[in-house]
């Protein structure tokens, strides 16, 4: 296939020539007049069997050009075209036509196209158009492009419900209805009892199982929700209560109550179509996830064999990653508050490096609670639990939550554009929107076709058969310890929110020459994010925000805003998820389906104070006073779930968000999470595009800055089962 077979270039003289040649086709095969004009005018160039050779030029030219239009075929239906129209030339230069101008003329009184052999100039435009097509090839959006390079077929496909029980719920899940979590950073100082550990919580972790629920008949149609919280409430009033979720404003579409028969467990309450009945999921008020740094599963007596089958980077660590992810100056692995130890290696040998006096992690209890309560009674109990095993100290405990209408520290929603999972109930197979389950969950088909790497246990250390075979029954004699797990990127990022908005203020200033209006501050500042405070798309809204579009992730950006107009080119949702705007493709398709390729699943809540102010203020269009208050640190605990953090995270990180040069911009890197310098000797500058000149920002401080993390993995069930045997 040629170079340019993606190419949509071709196209357009593709189909010009394809409708030309099978218009002079036509006349020739299907009409009596044509095709005796056609005769006539061969004849006087000499031309032997003249009825014959119009049959085969007709054929040549007419099917010829259903082949171009198609594009199938077109290398041999363009040389088949030039074979005959450089035929005419040649025998209209042997009979002395050439030199006068043309072919001879028509027989009257037929005169002009479609009925007449072409003027020699049209034909040397035609030779050399077709020629055009034999060298580039036919484009994208043909039959050759499809036949050279086929899109597999896509297997619809349906997590089982033994599959959910394995793999842990967080990775399928945002667990959207706990908003408070905590984090506690653990360090193992002896592998039997953190064994012990290990087997005594692993019966409490959440997986991915389904929710059980329940139906209850209603006596009478409700309007909503609400309405039917409302009715269960006074219908059933010694058993359910009604849960009021603190702060949020006419965004969910929901109703919770808590149940005494249920313990630990909230009900989301719904209403069936044919509204006879409300039915209610019960889902658990606490979730508890756990997962290993390199580090950890060393420490815990995994075999070096197995531990170097995972992924490169695990292994060596997010601190010793630094360079590529842009933790630099106040950044470094040698300021960070947890986190630090990665490895190298040396001489063929893997070395511990610690960039700072930080302990090692070597695991992290991951809790996710309904509200502040039970998640501080839980905690308490695991908190316990650890300080009587002298096998594991606890060195950090973070926590957070998930603000009311979920707006991150700076007063934007957050969490709109998670992608779907192929597997889950109403996504079987992957497109643009759905990304496949093998990007997310070791042991299925990721986006490339194939099976990530996972890491492996010898059959022969797995003696009760813990452990399933490899995928297809690949390397018969090892188990896969990584089947139904996946890797989780953790990053404790602090957020300059008073630096962040005194810097849009800045420059709305500096645009408009006198104190700035609120809302073209907030325009800056939503440019720099590609949304608005409520959520909605710069991109579909240009202009305002409209609080109507908060929840619409389903955009592209070729179609309405190539240029960047409206969404500019390095806004950080543009520079994430480039969707079908990479500049690297010459199709939006061809965009998204490497875009994909890439995405991350991510679960993150805040940490720090309450937001000084009310982010209310910024979707109605004011910035209030709050905003350019310093407080006390505040960000988010950033956890990314992928199987491949090479392909994945750091190449988000590094390639669409660090690089100032992305989509063709210069030196304007990512506006929130680029690791911008103001100090460097070409420092970064944001570019918003505008027509007919573009604007050039002030040098971009850093507004985030990186104050923790590590790499983990996150074990499926089994093999957490497999982890707590002590098979010494």
């Amino acid at each position: 296939m040629n170079d340019n077979s993606r190419s949509g270039a071709p196209i357009p003289l593709r189909v010009i020539f394809g409708l030309y040649f099978i218009l002079t086709g036509f006349p020739k095969l299907f009409t009596v007049a044509g095709h005796n004009n056609i005769v006539y005018q061969l004849g006087q160039l000499n031309i032997p069997l003249p009825e014959v050779v119009c049959w085969g030029v007709g054929s040549i030219e007419f099917f010829g050009g259903l082949l171009l239009l198609a594009g199938f075929l077109t290398t041999a239906a363009a040389a088949l075209n030039i074979f005959s129209t450089g035929g005419h030339l040649l025998f209209a230069l042997m009979s002395g036509q050439f030199p006068s101008g043309g072919f001879p003329p028509p027989q009257p009184p037929l005169t002009g196209f479609p009925y007449t052999l072409p003027e020699y100039g049209f034909s040397l435009l035609l030779i050399g158009g077709l020629l055009t097509l034999i060298i580039g090839g036919a484009g994208a959006y043909s039959v050759d492009r499809w036949v050279a390079d086929p899109q597999p077929p896509l297997t619809p496909f349906q997590f089982s419900k033994e599959q959910k029980a394995d793999i842990q719920g967080i990775i399928l899940s945002g667990y959207g209805h706990l908003n408070f979590g905590a984090y506690l950073f653990l360090q193992f100082t002896d592998a039997a009892k953190a064994k012990a550990w290990i087997r005594e919580i692993t019966p409490e972790i959440a997986t991915s199982e389904d929710y059980e629920s329940e139906e209850i008949p209603l006596d009478h149609p409700v309007a909503s929700v609400e309405a039917a919280q409302a009715w269960l409430v006074a219908k059933h009033p010694q058993r359910f209560s009604a849960i009021q979720e603190q702060g949020t404003r006419r965004r969910y579409d929901r109703a919770f109550v808590l149940d005494q028969n249920h313990e630990d467990l909230v009900g989301q309450v719904t209403v069936k179509k044919a509204r006879d009945a409300i039915k209610i999921k019960w889902k658990p008020a606490i979730r508890i996830n756990v997962a290993f740094t390199y580090g950890g599963l060393d420490e815990l007596g995994v075999p070096q064999e197995t531990l170097l089958s995972f992924s490169r980077e695990f292994i060596i660590g997010m601190s010793t990653r630094s360079s590529i992810l842009g933790d630099i100056g106040e950044s470094a692995p040698e300021h960070w508050e947890l986190g630090g130890t990665g490895r190298r290696v040396e001489h063929g040998k893997l070395r511990e490096q610690s960039c700072n006096d930080n302990p090692p992690l070597h695991a992290v209890l991951m809790f996710a609670a309904l509200d502040q309560r039970t998640l501080d009674r839980h905690v308490a109990r695991y908190k316990q639990a650890i300080e009587a095993n002298s096998g594991l100290i606890m060195v950090s405990e973070q926590g957070g939550s998930r603000p009311p209408d979920q707006h991150e520290p700076f007063g934007f929603h957050d969490g709109v554009s998670n992608p779907k999972v192929q597997g889950l109930l109403g996504y079987p197979t992957p497109n643009q929107w759905v990304i496949p389950t093998g990007d997310f969950v070791l042991g299925y088909l990721d986006g490339y076709d194939v099976f990530a790497p996972s890491p492996v246990v010898r059959k022969e250390r797995d003696p009760d058969d813990i452990l399933p075979m490899l995928p297809d029954r690949q390397l018969p004699q090892f188990h896969d310890l990584g089947c139904n797990g996946s890797y989780i990127v953790y990053r404790k990022l602090e957020q300059d929110v008073a630096g962040f908005w005194k810097y849009m203020h800045e420059e709305a200033m500096a645009g408009s020459g006198s104190q700035p209006q609120h809302g073209e501050i907030i325009k800056l500042a939503s440019k720099c994010v590609g949304r608005w405070p409520s959520g909605a798309p710069v991109v579909l809204t240009p202009d305002y925000d409209d609080p109507k579009l908060w929840q619409n992730d389903f955009f592209t950006y070729m179609q309405t805003d190539p240029e960047g107009f409206g969404c500019p080119l390095g806004a950080h949702i543009r520079r994430a998820n480039p969707r079908d705007a990479l500049a690297a493709y010459d199709t939006p398709e061809e965009s998204f389906r490497s875009t994909v390729r890439h995405r991350i699943a991510r679960r993150s809540v805040s940490f720090g104070p309450e937001h000084p102010f009310d982010p209310a203020h910024l979707e109605r269009g004011v910035v209030p006073p709050g905003v350019y208050e310093a407080t006390e640190p505040r960000g988010i605990h950033f956890f990314a779930i992928n199987t491949d953090i090479a392909r994945q995270f750091e190449f988000v990180q590094d390639t669409w968000v660090n690089d100032g040069d992305f989509r063709a911009l210069y030196n304007n890197k990512g506006p929130l999470l680029g690791d911008n310098n103001p100090g460097a000797h070409d420092p970064s500058r944001m570019v918003i595009q505008r027509d007919p000149v573009r604007r050039t920002m002030a040098v971009l401080p850093r507004f985030v800055a990186a104050r923790g993390g590590d790499y983990f993995f996150m074990p499926g069930i089994r093999a957490l089962h497999f982890l707590g045997k002590d098979y010494s």
